[in-house]
């Protein structure tokens, strides 16, 4: 199945935002290494991008306006992940 244009363009572009700041960014499109599977309340999901610097961590979701709604457990999952460990911060961006 072909991936969204409008998700995958949004997850390149923060993808080397992220990297022109400084982050260490593993990202799931071309050209980066896939993001680690995170997990919470024995449930994962492999987030968009997954970036770290100077002892912080991010994770990021891109969502189209048909997922923003529809991905809800998996941001929960990620939101979770975050909240749990300091340092680490989650946070969605729309296309």
């Amino acid at each position: 199945m072909a991936k969204n244009t409008c998700h995958d363009n949004g997850v390149l572009r923060e993808a080397r935002s992220l990297t022109q700041r400084g982050y260490r960014v593993r990202a799931d499109v071309g050209g980066y290494d896939r993001p680690p599977r995170v997990c919470h309340d024995g449930a994962c999901g492999i987030p968009d991008i997954f970036a770290e610097r100077g002892g912080r961590t991010l994770i990021r979701e891109v969502e189209t306006p048909q997922s923003y709604a529809k991905d809800r457990r998996q941001q929960d999952i990620f939101r979770g992940y975050a909240q749990s460990r300091p340092g680490t911060d989650f946070d969605r961006r729309l296309c």
